[in-house]
């Protein structure tokens, strides 16, 4: 069997070759198809983390932006000691809780939406992510690696018109929502001490460092309910919504619960902290006789499961996870 020194070198060898084949290729890039107008930017975030008793430098001689190309930075990045026996992560966000939002409270990667103002699909990137968690993108210590293949997003659930869609063999159609031109980039960060992330309240509940071990560990497989009566249908009523509910009761979706091993919070966040002594429904009040010792709040780190479009087809060993950009299996999760 394999020591824990042996596998965490392995598995940041081959970060470092996916990486440097990603930096190497030129992958598909689409023009919006007609009826769909918005295109978003996601930056997939990585970072290495030391294991004790190793510390993390960063030497601008070595790896920074004078060194030369991207490859000689990455050469340079992963022939270090430290790097060598680190743990691998990817950056997360929670997004924040707001009324309307399709991704409300969804575990995402940081990004959005492009405006006008943005030169091209990487600087919808940067600067989502300079606003949603502070993180300068193009400073000297973080490497843009690449992109991977440009993708349309599409959902069954919506209220807006439908558009029919045909397969690529053309042996079936589907009735789906084209929602945007979706664009994923992915970043190196070669300091592990930056500065403390800066979250946006109304766009950010929390961010989590997750060790790529725990996104892609089949121990960790979930599956949470969720209800879609808000998204199915072309109506916001009541009653409407209340039939939707009763005929298709709660969707089970399949997800991940995510380990942090490091968070942060909003401190303005109102689930932070229990507020009170719970609700007053009659089932909170006599759970503590049902069920002795249990907990009814919940810390958020608590509530962390990916899902969705994050999730998408996600396989079971991470480098086939980054490599999967060849079938444009990687989903992202956008505001």
């Amino acid at each position: 069997m394999q020591s824990q020194d042996a596998l965490r070198t392995s598995r940041s060898r081959e970060l470092g070759q996916t990486l440097r084949e990603i930096n190497r290729s030129e992958f598909s890039r689409i023009s919006n198809p007609p009826g769909c107008k918005k295109r978003a930017s996601v930056a997939l975030i990585i970072r290495v983390r030391p294991t004790f008793p190793d510390r993390a430098s960063f030497d601008p001689s070595q790896c920074g932006q004078g060194v030369g190309s991207e490859q000689a930075r990455l050469d340079a990045f992963f022939s270090q000691e430290w790097v060598q026996r680190g743990d691998p992560e990817v950056l997360f966000i929670k997004r924040a809780a707001r009324k309307g939002d399709r991704w409300n409270s969804h575990i995402a990667f940081p990004g959005g939406g492009r405006d006008p103002e943005d030169k091209d699909d990487i600087a919808t990137s940067i600067r989502e992510t300079r606003e949603e968690i502070g993180m300068d993108l193009e400073a000297e210590h973080c490497l843009q690696v690449g992109y991977l293949s440009e993708r349309i997003v599409t959902t069954w659930l919506g209220k807006t018109p439908y558009v029919l869609l045909a397969s690529a063999n053309n042996t079936r159609t589907d009735l789906l929502i084209r929602l945007m031109v979706l664009c994923p980039f992915i970043y190196l960060q070669m300091r592990f001490d930056i500065e403390p992330l800066t979250l946006q309240p109304s766009e950010v509940h929390s961010a989590h460092w997750v060790s790529l071990r725990a996104v892609t560990s089949p121990y960790l497989s979930t599956y949470m309910n969720t209800d879609v009566s808000g998204r199915f249908g072309h109506s916001d009523g009541y009653f409407a919504k209340a039939f939707v509910r009763l005929l298709f009761g709660r969707v089970v979706i399949k997800g991940i619960d995510l380990v942090p091993t490091e968070s942060i919070y909003c401190n303005s966040n109102a689930d932070l902290l229990p507020s009170g002594p719970g609700d007053s429904t009659t089932a909170s009040k006599i759970s503590p006789f049902l069920f002795p010792g249990r907990k009814t709040w919940k810390h958020p780190s608590q509530q962390l499961i990916l899902w969705g479009l994050t999730l998408g087809k996600i396989p079971n060993n991470e480098m086939a996870w980054v490599r999967s950009h060849h079938s444009s299996q990687v989903s992202c999760q956008i505001s």
